[in-house]
Formats: C-alpha cells, structure tokens, sequence
C-alpha cells in the first residue's frame, strides 16, 4: 500500500480505539477518562506509525 493510504487507516483505526477505550473507561468507572489512563494510547501513537507508515 501508499503510506498515503497507510496513514488514513492508522488515523482512523487510533480514533475508533481511542473513542472505544474511553466509552470503556467511562462505563466502568463511571467517571470521564482521566490524563493518567493515557499510556495504552500513547504507545499506539508511538509504535504504529514506525510499523506502518514508512514509504514502499
């Protein structure tokens, strides 16, 4: 694929994940997501982009 192409898919599959894990959290703990929650999501911002978008 065109890392163009690679870039909208990781774009969108992170905000479908991000959406998900703070419905999760506010279901759960009945609170809004909380700064300290964060370190799933910034490892995704971190490790997907060096797999993912680097050009053909």
């Amino acid at each position: 694929m065109k890392a163009f192409t690679k870039r909208i898919i990781w774009f969108f599959g992170f905000s479908l994940l991000t959406t998900i894990d703070d419905l999760v959290y506010f279901y759960v703990h009945k609170t809004p997501l909380e700064r300290g929650n964060g370190i799933i999501i910034w490892v995704f911002i971190l490790v997907i982009p060096l797999l993912f978008m680097r050009d053909d």
